[in-house]
């Protein structure tokens, strides 16, 4: 569906969302929203040790590897802008190299990633707010 923020199955999250999750959510949600797609959260709390970011509810991964290169990059420039400098943002995924040249600057080679996604999290030492 289009304009949308969704869950894959098995998401997990902290109830109530820390003020940093929350933060992410909606601006993911409103990034879906302005630029009519669907976007998809892959990981929230699910699977993470208790001291993760993930865990912790201040993290969550975006899935892009459905989406084109243009609009990961889109979304990646307006989620930085939009975020600012209390959070983390990149992508990762499980091979050495990006799927696409024009990623080499943002993206980060994660051995344990199962797909290409994009982290977000309150930047480790930032209380947010």
């Amino acid at each position: 569906m289009t304009g949308t923020l969704s869950f894959a199955p098995g998401v997990q999250l902290i109830t109530p969302p820390t003020a940093g999750g929350s933060r992410i959510l909606g601006t993911l949600e409103f990034i879906a929203r302005t630029l009519g797609v669907g976007l998809l959260i892959t990981s929230g709390t699910e699977g993470h040790p208790s001291t993760d970011s993930h865990a912790r509810g201040h993290a969550f991964d975006l899935g892009t590897i459905m989406l084109s290169v243009i609009l990961v990059l889109t979304i990646y420039t307006l989620v930085t802008a939009l975020l600012g400098p209390a959070f983390y943002v990149q992508l990762e995924g499980p091979s050495p190299t990006p799927r696409d040249p024009a990623f080499l600057p943002i993206y980060v080679h994660n051995p344990g990633a199962t797909a290409e996604h994009m982290h977000l999290q309150v930047r480790l030492g930032t209380m947010y707010p």
